[in-house]
C-alpha cells in the first residue's frame, strides 16, 4: 500500500488544521479579493417630489403592505447608493422615459413601481406607477407625469417636500 502512495510521502502536514499554532501572537493577513468593493459607496440623498408623496399616501389607504414594500425598496436603493440592477431597478423604455428609472419593489413582484431620476448624488422619486404589464396606460401616464415633474425640478431647483 505504501508503494502506491509514495508520491504523498512528505506532503502530509505535520499538524491538523484544528491544532493551534504555537508561533507566538497571531497575525491576520489580508488577501485581496477582486469581488469585494474596495471602498464603501458614496452617500446618496433620496428626495421625494411632493406629488409622489401624495400618491404614496393614497396607496397606503388602498394597500398598506405595498407601501411597506416600497419603503423597503427605497431603503435598499439608498443603502446601495443607487447602484442596484435587475430585478430591483430598470431603465424606463420609450421616448418619455429618457433618463428615468423604475424602482421595482419585491424584486419585481410588486404591482407598483416608483419612477425616479438620479442626478449626481441625489435620487429624486418622481411618481408612483402601476406595473406596466398590468396597466400599460397607467404606467405611461405616470412616466409622462414623472418626466414633467423632473423637467420642472430642473428649472426650479431642489425638489419640493423633500
Amino acid at each position: 500500500m505504501l508503494a502506491r502512495h509514495r508520491h504523498l510521502i512528505g506532503c502530509v502536514p505535520s499538524r491538523t488544521a484544528r491544532e493551534p499554532r504555537d508561533d507566538g501572537p497571531s497575525r491576520t493577513v489580508a488577501i485581496p479579493d477582486a469581488r469585494r468593493v474596495a471602498e464603501p459607496p458614496t452617500p446618496i440623498r433620496i428626495r421625494m417630489h411632493v406629488a409622489c408623496s401624495g400618491e404614496l399616501n393614497v396607496l397606503q389607504a388602498r394597500a398598506p403592505g405595498e407601501r411597506a414594500a416600497i419603503r423597503q425598496a427605497i431603503a435598499v436603493l439608498e443603502a446601495h447608493a443607487g447602484d442596484i440592477g435587475h430585478p430591483w431597478s430598470s431603465a424606463v423604455r420609450g421616448p418619455d422615459g429618457t433618463g428615468l428609472r423604475e424602482l421595482r419593489p419585491r424584486a419585481g413582484r410588486s404591482r407598483w413601481r416608483l419612477i425616479y431620476r438620479r442626478d449626481d448624488q441625489v435620487i429624486v422619486l418622481l411618481a408612483l406607477a402601476p406595473e406596466a404589464g398590468r396597466d400599460r396606460r397607467g404606467f405611461a401616464r405616470a412616466v409622462r407625469a414623472a418626466a414633467a415633474r423632473g423637467d420642472l425640478l430642473r428649472d426650479e431647483g431642489p425638489p419640493h417636500g423633500a
